[in-house]
């Protein structure tokens, strides 16, 4: 969308949705793989076509009515501490929690580890079993 608006960093463009607002580009994104998938989506809901704003500008187009999020999802690299994480989530002092919730849902993270534990419980028996076969045989020969 950029090149073909000749558009670059730093120029200043006007939107307009409910009310009309100025915002400056900052930065111009490109997409190097472009998945087929999205190939035959309308032109407006391609991602090269995409305009990515912060809220401000959000709120200035839309006048009074309230913008912001009303979903934010988090990926995290422990998925078994999930009370510790939604703890330090609820620190975040930006956050008005009257408005808002943190929910865990590891439900991914489980699925995943019940077959671990399973196979885990297996291999703890055979190396029993083989263990006490063993005990038997050296028994056996004495």
């Amino acid at each position: 969308m950029a090149d073909q608006n000749n558009l670059k960093t730093g120029d200043t463009i006007s939107l307009k949705a409910g009310e009309k607002t100025e915002v400056k580009i900052i930065g111009i994104y490109e997409i190097l793989k472009p998945d087929p998938v999205f190939e035959g989506i309308v032109t407006y809901e391609k991602l090269e076509n995409q305009i990515f704003i912060d809220t401000d500008a959000l709120q200035n187009l839309f006048g009074d009515m309230p913008v912001g999020f009303y979903e934010a999802e988090f990926t995290v690299h422990d998925p078994a501490q999930p009370d510790s994480i939604i703890s330090e989530v609820k620190g975040l002092s930006t956050v008005d929690w009257r408005s808002f919730e943190a929910l865990a849902d590891n439900q991914t993270y489980l699925d995943a580890a019940a077959p671990l534990q399973k196979l885990q419980a297996l291999m703890s028996s055979i190396i029993w079993v083989i263990i006490l076969v063993s005990t038997a045989i050296v028994s056996l020969r004495i």
